[in-house]
Parts: structure tokens; C-alpha cells; sequence
């Protein structure tokens, strides 16, 4: 959940580098389409590497490098500069959720990772409302840069404590043979077999265009409701000094005549 705070915390700034640099909402459009490529592509290689490698190392990985990478976007002027960091920390956040669900794995039998995942997903939820309110603050005090330079203090803090305290498997707690869970299958077929058993999946194809809709909706108000909100207040802003002004000008014309 803690990956939110360096994920969706950009939709905090984005008025005001707009305002800062002028650009438009097609041009940050591009920016935040560069995180959601390089996150998806991400997910598909991550995927396979959790099998193989360890979670808590590539959880590291990617809470420390999207940490980073947040504080550098902050420091960015230029157009290119920022699709290309935040593609980067796209792949960077990619690293959190397949790792996450290597560990359901290992640790939860199959009848049971339903409310496991439920639980995560209410979790994760929760952080990520939280990031409106911190990364809302931080512009406030900071500006449009607070909102990229207080929230990874929050995805390192997370990151140390996982790595404290985050046990892969039920072996390394030191548990018996009864509580642990067996091993997938996966883990016993090559990278290539791999892949061919999840590209001839049809179930997956059908569940990937669903959540592919469902997202387009989803990220839509996420990336843009704060700047939609914004632009709303702007109007309401501009109507009230107009309905102020309008009495005036006419009481200036009545006096002319």
C-alpha cells in the first residue's frame, strides 16, 4: 500500500506544474501515460521474476528506487525529463504487487488467499486514499514539489520496515511442516514454459481486458479529479469577481450618462 504515496501523489501536483510551466493537460496526459506502460510491461517481467528471485529483495528494490525517483522528478524542468522519470518509476512500482502475491503464496493455501487478497485490497485502498491527504498537505506548505518530496519519506520508512520484518516463507518464522503451504507448480517450469501457459490462458486475456476497462475509469479520476476540482474552483472564482464587478460597472456608466 505504501507504493500509492509515490504513485498517485502526481495528480497533486499536476496544476501546479501546469501553471508553471504551461503546459497543457494533453502534455501531462503523455507523463502520466509513461508510468502506466512502463508499469504494465513491468507487472508481465516481475512476474516471472518472482518466481525466482526474492520478494523482499525486489520489494526493496522498488520502494527505495520509486522513493528516489519521486524526490528527482521533483527537481525536473523539462518535458522529457519528467515522461522519462516517471516511466521509470513506473517499472520501479511494478515491483510491488508481484512479489506481494509471490508471499500470499507461499504462506496462504489456496481455499483461504481469497480473504487474503481481500484484506491486502482493502489495505492498499486505504493507503492510497491516504495520499491525497498527505500529498494535498505538502503542496499546501511546500507547493507543487512538497507533494513529490514528502510522500517517499513515508515509502522508506515502509521499505526498512519490510525488510525488519517481512518473512518470505513459513520456513524462515521457523514454523512446522503443518502450517506450511506447498509449493506451485510454477516454480518447477522454465521462464519460456511460463509464459506459454499464461499467454494461452483464455481466462487471463478475459480478466486483463476487464481490469483494463475498469482501470481506464478507476486511474481516470485518480490522475485528473484533483486538477478537474481545481478547474472547477477556478470558474467559481472567476464567475464571483464577475458578478462583483459587473454592479460597478455599471454604476460608472450611470454616472458618465
Amino acid at each position: 500500500g505504501a507504493f500509492y504515496f509515490c504513485r498517485n501523489n502526481l495528480a497533486l501536483a499536476l496544476p501546479g506544474i501546469e501553471r508553471e510551466f504551461k503546459f497543457d493537460k494533453e502534455t501531462m496526459g503523455g507523463v502520466l501515460m509513461a508510468l502506466k506502460i512502463a508499469y504494465g510491461a513491468g507487472q508481465l517481467i516481475n512476474g516471472q521474476l518472482a518466481e525466482r528471485l526474492s520478494p523482499r529483495k525486489m520489494l526493496a528494490i522498488g520502494m527505495f528506487a520509486s522513493a528516489g525517483l519521486n524526490v528527482v522528478f521533483g527537481f525536473g524542468t523539462a518535458l522529457f525529463f519528467f515522461i522519462f522519470v516517471w516511466a521509470m518509476n513506473g517499472y520501479s512500482q511494478s515491483l510491488g504487487w508481484t512479489p506481494c502475491v509471490r508471499v500470499i503464496g507461499n504462506w496462504v493455501p489456496v481455499g483461504r488467499r481469497g480473504w487474503a487478497v481481500g484484506i491486502i485490497g482493502t489495505g492498499y485502498m486505504l493507503t492510497a486514499s491516504l495520499t491525497y491527504v498527505v500529498a494535498g498537505a505538502a503542496v499546501e506548505l511546500f507547493g507543487w514539489r512538497g507533494a513529490l518530496f514528502v510522500p517517499p519519506f513515508i515509502l522508506i520508512t515502509a521499505g526498512v520496515v519490510m525488510l525488519l520484518f517481512l518473512k518470505e516463507e513459513p520456513e524462515e518464522a521457523q514454523l512446522g511442516p503443518e502450517d506450511r503451504v506447498a509449493k506451485d507448480i510454477e516454480k518447477r517450469t522454465g521462464l519460456l514454459e511460463n509464459l506459454r501457459l499464461t499467454a494461452s490462458n483464455p481466462a487471463l486475456w478475459v480478466l486483463g481486458i476487464s481490469l483494463g476497462m475498469l482501470n481506464a475509469c478507476r486511474y481516470g479520476y485518480l490522475d485528473w479529479g484533483v486538477s478537474h476540482l481545481v478547474d472547477i474552483e477556478k470558474g467559481r472564482v472567476i464567475k464571483r469577481q464577475i458578478d462583483e464587478a459587473l454592479p460597478a460597472l455599471g454604476r460608472t456608466e450611470a454616472g458618465a450618462l
